[in-house]
């Protein structure tokens, strides 16, 4: 699969569609990322902890998998901020 090129930084579109209030505190970290993802949104790692305060996305992730939860995930390259180039994993629904 290619690789894309995105720059992400703290003036992104992302931060944009995320409110501090949106999220209850009842809620799990996999039920944040669910219904973020059922939205028809991607997530990063980074995103996962600004956004919705996940460390572990990762983690987070393959527990979903493991319950049967369709999530892909892509190889796009970011530009962090010492200007260096990296490679993450962005995720979204299958179908999404």
């Amino acid at each position: 699969m290619p690789v894309k090129n995105i720059k992400i930084n703290k003036h992104s579109k992302t931060s944009e569609r995320f409110s501090a209030n949106q999220w209850s505190r009842t809620m799990s970290q996999k039920e944040r990322i669910l219904q973020h993802l059922e939205s028809g949104n991607t997530i990063t790692s980074l995103e996962a902890y600004q956004e919705l305060g996940i460390t572990q996305l990762a983690a987070r992730i393959f527990e979903l998998k493991a319950e049967g939860i369709p999530i892909l995930s892509e190889q796009i390259k970011v530009t962090n901020r010492f200007d260096e180039e990296c490679t993450v994993s962005r995720y979204f629904l299958m179908g999404a």
